[in-house]
């Protein structure tokens, strides 16, 4: 089916398509976390919907937004990207002014 390689052509092939086959594995791994994490979120938003409809006409609404926020928030496939948009926790904090240096008593001989 295939002309006869080089050996060592071959063996750099293979390695190719491990690499491809692993990076493809790694992908469709993060597909099925996001399905699932979007499979629960649709469960909550039901959820909250149904809650919603149980109640009297009277009762407030939730807010929209802040559920779409915290449903975002809830995403496991986007923990590295969450973690990298933060400000790290020194350089976002001001820095206090050094401590003025302690006086110390002198000593007097006697």
């Amino acid at each position: 089916m295939f002309a006869m390689l080089d050996p060592k052509e071959l063996e750099r092939k293979i390695s190719e398509l491990e690499t491809v086959h692993s990076w493809l594995k790694a992908t469709t791994g993060m597909i099925e976390l996001s399905l699932q994490t979007m499979r629960y979120q649709q469960s909550l938003l039901n959820t909250f919907a149904d809650k919603k409809a149980a109640q009297p006409a009277q009762a407030q609404a939730p807010n929209m937004e802040e559920l779409t926020k915290m449903a975002g928030a809830m995403n496991p496939a986007l923990w590295a990207f969450n973690m990298m948009q933060q400000p790290d926790a020194p350089k976002a904090a001001k820095k206090d002014p050094a401590p003025a240096p302690r006086e110390t008593p002198k000593k007097t001989r006697r």
